[in-house]
């Protein structure tokens, strides 16, 4: 239970009391010119008003149950006494007991129909128990009483919205504009409901409006354009995109614009230069770059692209994207991929390089690095990853073999045989395990353990390495 100290409470009540103090006098039949009987009806009001005030101070001392029998006390004298009836809604709505409580304010309203407040709360409660029918009556006739009253023409629009009443909703919106001024969202909202109507020229109306008042806001042209666009209408998108241009032709979204739409009228070399365009705009955010040029990738490695992109096309949309944006190592680790394909090694490794600049974590980066310094014969470069490599992959067999192979290669059998037995435990697959006993066997030759090298070499064999050069080695012992 909410406690508040007995000052709190009582400056509550005599806030509420001096709300409703205009609402408490009650109407009775008197003669105006007997003094005796004014004399009486102003004790009466003074007592209904003490009663009234008792029964305020139980319901903010959330007395509940007290203050509803002393609401009732007070309507038992005086049946038309509304305030009561209406904190009796109050109480009624706290409880979640909505029908008791629309039932008590619908009796304050039968006393003081003209009570805009009385109104407001029980449209309000309509719209909480969802009969937006008897809510929408209420609003219409709220705002009708004070047409510039924002809040009930948003009301209004929603509980038509709810009723599925499309075209008043907007009507309402027209008249919220009227007071507002023109808003982006307002403006949104009706465009949603003509297109949902299927009234797509309605829909793109709303924005000629706009453009008819700021001309040179170019965001209501490619609005405009992209209703028809998205619409099957790309003939009536064309213009506003083009005239958008002559405000501005770098801007980001028309770029989007007219990418979206080249690709859609299925003209594709205008929807690569599109894209290129937006590629080097400082404006397109990142993320949506980097996404737009993943996707393509993506379907380009999966040879799915609707867009037919060369090879040529895709290498020269990733390196305008590494130009561009030199920080994000996807790009880059994109831009390997594609040189690998071509078996361009030394254009692959800078790519490589790049990426792990950025990110030294990525465990597929380094296995590329390693197999294009390998293919590159570059075993001093490997070497030099040693430290890097047990730092970070302690126990990748395949990286770990690779380091061996270098060591073997720069005539350091021992350290190579070292780095093999490191992988031994860590190889799961027995072709990578075959390679492994047979450079272990190659590193125990090269430091005069025929035995052990022969052991190895069988061992290799075993787990299904048939090289010729294993055969030949193995020959000479048998």
């Amino acid at each position: 239970m909410h406690v508040e100290n007995s000052n709190e409470i009582m400056h509550r009540i005599v806030l509420f009391v001096l709300f409703l103090t205009t609402l408490l006098i009650s109407p009775v039949s008197a003669q105006k010119n007997n003094k005796t009987a004014s004399q009486k009806v102003t004790e009466a009001e003074r007592s209904q008003s003490s009663q009234f005030a008792d029964a305020l101070r139980e319901y903010y001392a959330d007395d509940h149950l007290s203050a509803e029998k002393s609401f009732r006390k007070i309507l038992s004298l005086n049946e038309r006494h509304a305030p009561s009836y209406y904190m009796l809604y109050k109480i009624k709505k706290e409880q979640k007991r909505y029908n008791d409580a629309i039932s008590y304010l619908n009796e304050a309203l039968k006393i003081d129909s003209k009570n805009s407040w009385y109104k407001e709360e029980l449209a309000t409660t309509y719209d909480l128990v969802e009969s937006y029918d008897k809510s929408a009556k209420l609003w219409l006739a709220l705002s009708k009483e004070k047409p510039t009253m924002e809040h009930y023409l948003f009301s209004l629009a929603d509980a038509y919205l709810n009723l599925k009443k499309f075209e008043k909703v907007i009507r309402v919106y027209d008249k919220l504009e009227v007071i507002m001024g023109y808003n982006d969202e307002i403006t949104e909202a009706k465009k949603n409901i003509w297109l949902y109507l299927n009234k797509v020229q309605k829909a793109a109306n709303e924005y000629d409006r706009l453009i008819k008042e700021f001309p040179s806001e170019i965001k209501y042209y490619i609005s405009a354009g992209n209703i028809y666009l998205t619409n099957d209408y790309p003939n009536k998108a064309l213009p506003y995109f083009e005239k958008a241009a002559q405000i501005n032709p770098q801007d980001v979204q028309l770029q989007i614009a007219f990418y979206d739409y080249y690709k859609t009228v299925g003209n594709k070399s205008a929807a690569y230069n599109a894209l290129l365009n937006l590629i080097r705009n400082r404006d397109f955010p990142v993320e949506d770059k980097l996404g737009s040029v993943k996707s393509l990738f993506s379907a380009f490695m999966l040879n799915i692209t609707g867009d037919n992109l060369s090879k040529k096309d895709m290498l020269e949309i990733v390196t305008t994207f590494t130009q561009y944006q030199p920080e994000v190592a996807d790009g880059w680790s994109f831009l390997a991929t594609l040189h690998l394909i071509d078996n361009k090694y030394e254009e692959g490794r800078a790519a490589l390089e790049k990426v792990l600049a950025l990110d030294v974590s990525r465990y597929t980066v380094w296995e590329d690095y390693f197999y294009v310094l390998s293919r590159l014969n570059d075993f001093k470069t490997l070497i030099s990853k040693d430290e890097s490599v047990h730092e970070l992959f302690p126990t990748n067999a395949m990286l770990l073999y690779t380091l061996g192979v270098a060591y073997l290669n720069e005539k350091r059998p021992e350290r190579a045989s070292e780095l093999f037995k490191e992988a031994m435990p860590f190889a799961f697959d027995n072709f990578l395990l075959a390679k492994i006993y047979y450079m272990l066997g190659n590193a125990n030759f090269e430091l005069n353990n025929e035995e052990e090298a022969v052991k190895n070499w069988k061992l290799a064999k075993k787990k299904g390495l048939n090289s010729q050069e294993l055969i030949d080695k193995l020959s000479k012992y048998e």
